[in-house]
């Protein structure tokens, strides 16, 4: 199958937050199973225009900045799909268009003018969801009518978690053949190359090697839960003598951050804002208590290096967090999240065993090539679910 996705944001090209891992993982574990896939998206300073990585054709695409960002998305359109206008020119027509998010919907539809294609649109959210209001005026209105657009002409709806998929099925209705949800995965060759102990991954780090540590890694904002995170690792450090919290990020709320942690933070800065795997390595066990995680995938990394997971209730990773099991679904209160933490620290063999249980969740089941295959399906699906004469 030949795939052209399109995207605004890419490891490859320019990158902001997560739908950028999740274009490039997902085009790069199609390739690696046999997919032809060209990745159009935007084109950064000092880029190239055309390039493979790791077996993904990477188009990058001129674009300029406008006023409005409504506006820039809409020339932005323009661009892609005239670059992809003229590679199936040159080179024939793609067997699906892959759309991620509403930025490249438009772009994805004129290309759908150019040959015939299935067509598939991926959500992280909603612009209902972003916005916390109804999308009934300005430019939330428009970008919420190329969602619905998106929607109604696609042969397959991707939500990136069950939470997103309800909020499509609220919003949009699509109906349930077109729907499925693909999560992200992690790559698990990054941490079985390093295989490390913890003593050797603290280290690297220039961390302690005998104290009890916790990881919190994430934006420091309300929504990343810093605060509760913060708060939660100065009662463990009251509680347990020598336990600490390792910090591992950056934001607005950080002078807070710092403030709640107290003595008991230790704070590093991720480099490109990537956390290296060493770092999981380094903990006993890993805070991630996220209010707003759309997609879960602060817990995979942490499954990769067999450490159990503390996230709230009521979020997407319990949508996949056996608790007790692999890790905690907690009340979004610093006492509670310090009980579990506390109670991981004194009982250092259920902690393993909880890590070993998430390595086998993620290695069952939220891997790049588990994501791909389950994508695969999704293009598949429409084929024979799809009613008459809606396909492209």
């Amino acid at each position: 199958m030949n795939i052209a996705m399109f995207s605004w944001e890419a490891l490859e090209g320019l990158a902001v937050g997560g739908g950028a891992l999740y274009a490039s993982m997902l085009a790069r574990a199609l390739a690696a199973a046999g997919h032809g896939v060209c990745l159009f998206t935007r084109l950064g300073d000092g880029q190239p225009m055309d390039e493979v990585v790791e077996g993904v054709r990477i188009r990058r695409c001129p674009w300029d900045r406008k006023r409005s960002f409504f506006d820039e998305i809409d020339a932005l359109s323009s661009s892609l799909a005239y670059y992809y206008r003229d590679m199936v020119g040159r080179e024939g027509p793609f067997d699906f268009i892959h759309c991620h998010e509403w930025f490249t919907i438009r772009a994805g539809l004129r290309a759908l003018d150019v040959a015939p294609a299935g067509f598939a649109v991926s959500f992280h959210s909603t612009e209902w969801s972003r916005t916390g209001v109804w999308p009934d005026s300005g430019d939330s209105a428009r970008i919420a009518g190329l969602e619905r657009v998106g929607i109604e002409r696609a042969d397959a709806v991707v939500s990136a978690s069950y939470f997103v998929q309800r909020k499509l099925e609220q919003q949009f209705h699509p109906p349930d053949w077109k729907s499925e949800v693909v999560y992200h995965g992690v790559d698990l060759d990054v941490f079985d190359r390093l295989n490390m102990t913890r003593r050797e991954a603290r280290r690297r780090n220039g961390l302690p090697e005998r104290i009890p540590l916790v990881l919190f890694a994430g934006r420091f904002s309300a929504q990343s839960g810093a605060d509760v995170a913060a708060r939660a690792a100065g009662i463990v450090a009251d509680r347990m003598r020598g336990a600490r919290c390792i910090f591992m990020g950056n934001g607005r709320l950080e002078e807070e951050v710092r403030r709640g942690a107290g003595e008991a933070g230790i704070f590093l800065r991720p480099a490109n804002r990537l956390v290296p795997p060493d770092v999981y390595f380094a903990a006993d066990t890993v805070l991630a208590p996220f209010r707003r995680d759309l997609n879960g995938r602060a817990v995979f990394p942490a499954w990769a290096a067999s450490k159990p997971v503390a996230t709230l209730a009521g979020t997407v990773p319990s949508e996949f967090i056996a608790d007790g099991v692999n890790g905690w679904t907690l009340a979004d209160d610093p006492e509670a999240v310090a009980g579990a933490m506390l109670a991981a620290l004194a009982d250092p063999d259920q902690a393993r065993w909880m890590g070993r249980n998430g390595r086998v969740a993620v290695e069952t089941a939220f891997t790049w090539k588990e994501s791909a295959s389950r994508l695969v399906a999704a293009y598949g699906r429409q084929k024979r679910l799809a009613p008459a004469g809606m396909n492209h």
